[in-house]
């Protein structure tokens, strides 16, 4: 299980979709807010599955849809009365954190409040807060090992000042009647100062550009959810899924954007100014209703949605473009006012009838439905004064436009499925037929019907622990992507969408295997996913070979090919007392990509591999060491010399003392290198964190004294490849500080003071 510092999860290479706790909704699906704010001591077990649909669980028979889910079992005293945590604290720099997390639970319902400020770029309560909020006990409380793939360090990108609070509420009116109501609010300020240095690919050689940034945003997210689930009767039931968001976003930002040869002669220069401001909201809700007929294994289900959502945003964009003489060029500076509105709405109906074949194992499912998605968009450019920036603008009538958006899509499709103690397996097909309907306010319309027929086949080896899933499906192109209208906002990089384009056709299929030892504990995770896209949609790039603009257009190329698979494996070895885990994931994608009109097929490589060695019994230490290794290659078939490759390393060391009577030190050292490869120069960053806490009042409260970036070496680094550049930003980010923290935990069941809590079970059930 690897858990980012953003809170994400990923379990055997998949993205968990929705953590519960005790099988209830924690606000909303958000996996992230119940990894940032739940205290580990409050939980029993871990429960990691792969969660079936709401029919499925209904009728009993397996649809084959699934996603991975991470259930948060509480202790038995956590369930009834109040309990939570208050933190706080204060440090060098100015630097704050303010925590609290307060549950009020009985036997029907479920009462939590949260609330976390802070300035040290933590986006809510994280799983680094886990051993601060545990009493003392460090990760020892949470029953994983420090030496598992969880990443401690704050967001990098910028100075950040953050509020979240929020509330959420379960009832359980009976077994079968529930109901689950939350809301919870986020407001952030980011100050961010970012130099970045791109390469990007040519024909005949590349081009450098060289980027300052620096903006200052804050943006507030208001988050409503609400479930509820109904059974009528012993045949009949019900759920209603609701949800609203509504925000506010501004920003100031002001940039430098140099395009230089290799060797290093200025070809053009861009210095622009830009305030944004975006205001939306968008909302969301569906009924699903399943029904079991008179004849055993016969059920009909239906689901019907609706939603939308709008976005304004305001614009103000001051780019004075300069050529290689330093001259300014007004035919490509921008001085606008750019104002877009775009409203958006769909609905969506569908229902499945189930029939039984032969002896509760065989099944036909047929289906139906038909779902439209419509968006409305209005652009309206003001060309301003660059002498008088008071003067209202002047419309642009050429860069100005209305475009209406619809897709609809009527399905039908039948399915076979095979279920029994050993072997489940479905085979199956959909017809899809799409027609797209888009009018804009200049140029043709455009009308095209698409039909499809969209296969699909699974198999579960249950006694070979193997699952195989082949999937069809379509992705059509986005509005942007399909409105003729040039986007300026970065004069030396402009957008222009393609009316002509055509959805993509995708075949996927995935073949995992799991293997899990209970009584050694060793496992084994590994799965293989394949992908073929025919007609892909990519953007082709042209460079002028005069100004060094560049323009990008969409289009659909031959096809995408993919291979990606990752192995896992853990194993104690006894004679160290020790416990080791390897991993392995390894991507390849084969593309087409459209330079200057110039065709390039492209293998791009991604290879990663890690190793973790850790002590096994963390009564008194826990140590651990780690290294990941990350490659990534762009190898061009047509030109070799466009071939690049870069290496990133990091070397992780851990270490905690348990001393007794409420005494905990621990420290952290992870060492980043990330090579020089196709860039300017290699760069190293040796981030070194400690902390001593103490235990009091049988470690209801707890005093913990801890010091960040110990060196002052941290820094924003991040890099990137794509088909037709490399990249690599740094940050500005925060550096060394020293903080004093409290931690006092509400109605907790303190350890004895030389006694290890109750450490954390954690098994995955099928």
């Amino acid at each position: 299980m690897e858990v980012d510092a953003d809170g994400s999860i990923k379990v055997q290479g998949e993205d968990v979709k929705a953590v519960t706790v005790d099988g209830k909704e924690f606000f909303g699906r958000d996996p992230k807010m119940a990894t940032r704010n739940l205290p580990a001591n409050a939980v029993k077990k871990v429960q990691i599955f792969d969660k079936k649909s709401k029919t499925a669980e209904f009728t009993g028979i397996d649809d084959g849809q699934e996603e991975k889910t991470i259930n948060l079992e509480l202790r038995e005293d956590k369930r009834k009365g109040v309990f939570g945590n208050i933190m706080g604290g204060y440090g060098t720099d100015q630097r704050y954190e303010g925590k609290a997390l307060i549950n009020r639970f009985n036997k029907n319902s479920q009462l939590s409040a949260i609330g976390s400020l802070n300035n040290l770029n933590n986006a809510g309560i994280n799983v680094n807060d886990f051993a601060s909020m545990t009493g003392g006990g460090g990760m020892r409380n949470m029953g994983m090992s420090s030496g598992a793939p969880i990443s401690f360090g704050p967001n990098n990108s910028g100075l950040t000042n953050s509020i979240t609070t929020g509330i959420n509420f379960n009832r359980d009116w009976d077994t079968k009647n529930k109901m689950n109501v939350s809301y919870y609010l986020s407001q952030s300020e980011t100050d961010l100062r970012q130099t970045t240095l791109v390469n990007s690919f040519l024909p005949g050689g590349a081009l450098l550009s060289d980027k300052f940034y620096n903006s200052l945003s804050d943006g507030i997210n208001h988050n409503i959810n609400t479930v509820l689930d109904l059974r009528f009767d012993s045949l009949t039931e019900l759920t209603f899924r609701g949800s609203l968001s509504l925000r506010e976003n501004q920003n100031t930002s002001s940039q430098t954007d140099t395009t230089l040869s290799l060797q290093r002669i200025l070809l053009n220069l861009n210095d622009q100014q830009k305030n944004n401001t975006t205001t939306g909201n968008n909302y969301s809700f569906s009924i699903n209703l399943r029904r079991k007929l008179a004849k055993r294994g016969r059920t009909i289900s239906s689901e019907a949605s609706a939603g939308g959502s709008n976005t304004d945003n305001i614009y103000r964009i001051l780019s004075e473009v300069y050529g290689r003489d330093l001259v300014l060029n007004p035919n490509v500076s921008v001085f606008q006012d750019q104002n877009q509105y775009s409203d958006n709405g769909n609905y969506n109906f569908n229902a499945s009838y189930t029939e039984p074949l032969k002896s509760d194992r065989f099944f036909l499912i047929l289906n139906g439905g038909r779902r439209n998605n419509k968006t409305d968009l209005i652009k309206d450019f003001l060309d301003l004064n660059p002498d008088n920036l008071i003067l209202p603008g002047v419309l642009n009538e050429e860069l100005s436009r209305t475009f209406d958006n619809r897709f609809v899509y009527n399905t039908a499709g039948l399915n076979f499925r095979f279920i029994n103690e050993a072997v489940s397996a479905s085979l199956g097909t959909d017809f899809q037929n799409s027609n797209l309907e888009g009018k804009p306010s200049i140029g043709e319309d455009v009308n095209r019907t698409f039909n499809y027929f969209l296969p699909k086949a699974s198999l579960d080896l249950e006694n070979l622990r193997i699952r195989m899933n082949y999937s069809t499906s379509v992705r059509e192109p986005s509005l942007e992507q399909l409105q003729p209208v040039l986007d300026n906002s970065d004069p030396l990089n402009v957008y222009q969408g393609n009316p002509d384009l055509v959805p993509e056709y995708r075949h996927n299929m995935r073949i995992s295997y799991n293997f899990f030892d209970q009584f050694n504990f060793r496992s084994l995770f590994a799965n293989v996913r394949l992908g073929y896209t025919k007609n892909r949609i990519t953007n082709a790039s042209i460079v002028d070979p005069v100004l060094f603009l560049r323009t990008q257009k969409p289009l659909n190329t031959e096809f995408e090919r993919t291979l990606a698979g990752n192995i896992n494996y853990s194993s104690p070895i006894q004679p160290l007392r020790a416990k080791v885990r390897l991993g392995l994931n390894s991507s390849l994608t084969q593309g087409i990509s459209f330079i200057n009109g110039l065709a390039n097929r492209i293998d791009r490589w991604s290879n990663g591999y890690s190793l973790t060695l850790e002590n096994k019994s963390k009564s008194v230490v826990d140590l651990s060491v780690t290294g990941r290794w990350n490659v990534n290659q762009n190898l061009y078939l047509e030109n070799e010399t466009l071939n690049t490759q870069f290496l990133n390393q990091t070397y992780e060391a851990y270490f905690a003392w348990f001393a007794g009577k409420g005494w905990t030190l621990d420290s952290r050292m992870e060492y980043f290198l990330y090579d020089q490869g196709s860039f300017d120069a290699a760069t190293t960053i040796k981030l070194w964190q400690a902390s001593l806490s103490k235990g009091f009042m049988q470690n209801k409260l707890t005093l913990k004294l801890r010091v960040f970036d110990i060196l002052n070496q941290n820094q924003g680094i991040s890099r990137t490849a794509s088909e037709t550049y490399i990249s690599e930003s740094i940050s500005n980010t925060i550096g060394r500080y020293f903080m004093l923290n409290a931690t006092y935990n509400i109605n907790a069941l303190g350890a004895p003071q030389n006694q290890a809590p109750p450490m954390m079970h954690m098994f995955i059930q099928r």
